[in-house]
Protein backbone atom coordinates (compact mmCIF):
# COMPACT_ATOMS: atom_id res chain seq x y z
CA UNK A 1 0.00 0.00 0.00
CA UNK A 2 1.27 3.43 -0.69
CA UNK A 3 1.68 6.02 1.55
CA UNK A 4 -1.08 8.17 -0.14
CA UNK A 5 -3.43 5.45 0.19
CA UNK A 6 -2.63 4.72 3.83
CA UNK A 7 -3.28 8.30 3.99
CA UNK A 8 -6.80 8.28 2.93
CA UNK A 9 -8.05 5.32 5.21
CA UNK A 10 -6.59 7.29 7.95
CA UNK A 11 -8.90 10.61 7.22
CA UNK A 12 -11.62 8.32 5.99
CA UNK A 13 -11.73 6.15 9.53
CA UNK A 14 -13.95 7.67 12.31
CA UNK A 15 -11.86 9.77 15.34
CA UNK A 16 -11.91 7.58 18.11
CA UNK A 17 -8.79 8.22 20.04
CA UNK A 18 -6.31 7.06 17.88
CA UNK A 19 -7.77 3.24 17.43
CA UNK A 20 -9.32 1.14 14.61
CA UNK A 21 -10.39 -1.86 13.70
CA UNK A 22 -7.75 -4.64 13.75
CA UNK A 23 -8.73 -4.50 9.83
CA UNK A 24 -7.99 -1.04 9.35
CA UNK A 25 -4.15 -0.78 11.13
CA UNK A 26 -3.32 -3.91 9.05
CA UNK A 27 -3.98 -2.04 6.31
CA UNK A 28 -2.59 0.82 7.49
CA UNK A 29 0.54 -0.91 8.52
CA UNK A 30 0.77 -3.04 5.27
CA UNK A 31 0.47 -6.78 6.70
CA UNK A 32 -2.18 -9.15 7.31
CA UNK A 33 -4.96 -8.60 9.86
CA UNK A 34 -3.93 -12.25 11.07
CA UNK A 35 -0.89 -10.39 12.22
CA UNK A 36 -2.13 -8.46 14.53
CA UNK A 37 -4.88 -10.43 15.72
CA UNK A 38 -1.71 -13.15 16.48
CA UNK A 39 0.32 -10.66 18.36
CA UNK A 40 -3.15 -9.31 20.31
CA UNK A 41 -3.80 -12.97 21.12
CA UNK A 42 -0.21 -13.02 22.45
CA UNK A 43 -0.40 -10.01 25.04
CA UNK A 44 2.29 -8.65 22.50
CA UNK A 45 -0.65 -6.08 21.33
CA UNK A 46 -2.99 -4.34 23.36
CA UNK A 47 -6.92 -4.30 21.91
CA UNK A 48 -9.98 -3.21 23.00
CA UNK A 49 -14.10 -3.42 22.04
CA UNK A 50 -15.62 -5.30 19.87
CA UNK A 51 -14.97 -5.21 17.27
CA UNK A 52 -11.33 -5.40 18.41
CA UNK A 53 -9.98 -2.23 18.48
CA UNK A 54 -6.24 -1.41 18.64
CA UNK A 55 -3.90 1.65 18.98
CA UNK A 56 -2.62 2.68 16.02
CA UNK A 57 0.31 4.28 17.27
CA UNK A 58 1.10 0.62 18.82
CA UNK A 59 0.86 -0.90 15.41
CA UNK A 60 3.10 1.74 13.60
CA UNK A 61 5.63 1.68 16.24
CA UNK A 62 5.85 -2.34 15.41
CA UNK A 63 5.83 -2.70 11.78
CA UNK A 64 6.40 0.75 9.98
CA UNK A 65 9.71 2.38 10.05
CA UNK A 66 9.96 5.51 12.47
CA UNK A 67 10.49 8.38 9.57
CA UNK A 68 7.46 6.76 7.70
CA UNK A 69 5.56 7.11 10.89
CA UNK A 70 4.81 10.97 11.52
CA UNK A 71 3.05 10.54 7.37
CA UNK A 72 0.18 8.56 8.92
CA UNK A 73 0.19 10.32 12.25
CA UNK A 74 -1.17 8.35 15.63
CA UNK A 75 -3.87 10.67 16.35
CA UNK A 76 -5.02 12.49 13.19
CA UNK A 77 -3.18 14.86 10.92
CA UNK A 78 -0.81 16.40 12.75
CA UNK A 79 1.69 18.92 11.65
CA UNK A 80 0.65 18.77 7.72
CA UNK A 81 -2.18 20.85 5.83
CA UNK A 82 -1.95 18.78 2.31
CA UNK A 83 -4.94 16.50 1.94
Amino acid sequence: MEMNEAKKVLLRTAPTFGLLKISEAAMVAGVNPETLRRRVRRGELAAWGFPRRVALADVLAQFVPKHLREVAGSGGNQGSTER
